[in-house]
């Protein structure tokens, strides 16, 4: 008979202190906030038409970094771009120059929103431009 009272005891007090733990999860999540955040911080950046981009290049003096793969920029690449893969931008973003408009160019302007949040977040003018290279290319835009 003490058993069975001492293992509903048991039960008792971690159902009563369970909702507690659930909620300290739940609110203490790292993943959940970060990926909060870097949701956040994407939805942030502005974003920039290829038309736009294309003039900023010619007639502001922005630069551009594409953040695809080598082997994507193998492919096609806008002429005079500066090139550093996404994965390595973070660590990279000194060689990006200061002072001007940057513009963050990918293939579709997915990878683009997450270049351009990083650069933002050091300090850069950082746009993301819509489309990425599929877009330039429609629009008829130059490559090599």
């Amino acid at each position: 008979m003490n058993t069975a009272r001492i293992r509903t005891s048991v039960v008792i007090a971690l159902l009563a202190v369970a909702p507690l733990g659930i909620a300290a999860c739940g609110s203490g999540d790292g993943a959940s906030s970060a990926a909060s955040s870097e949701t956040t911080a994407q939805a942030a950046v502005e974003a920039v038409s290829v038309q736009q981009a294309s003039s900023a290049l010619a007639d502001e003096g922005a630069v551009m970094v594409d953040v695809r793969e080598p082997d994507e920029i193998a492919t096609v690449a806008v002429p005079g771009t500066l090139n550093i893969p996404l994965g390595q931008l973070e660590q990279r973003a000194g060689e990006v120059p200061t002072g001007q408009r940057v513009l963050v160019l990918c293939n579709s302007g997915n990878r683009s929103q997450e270049g351009a949040a990083i650069l933002r977040a050091a300090g850069y003018d950082a746009v993301s431009v819509e489309g990425g290279i599929v877009a330039w290319q429609e629009a008829g835009l130059p490559t090599t």
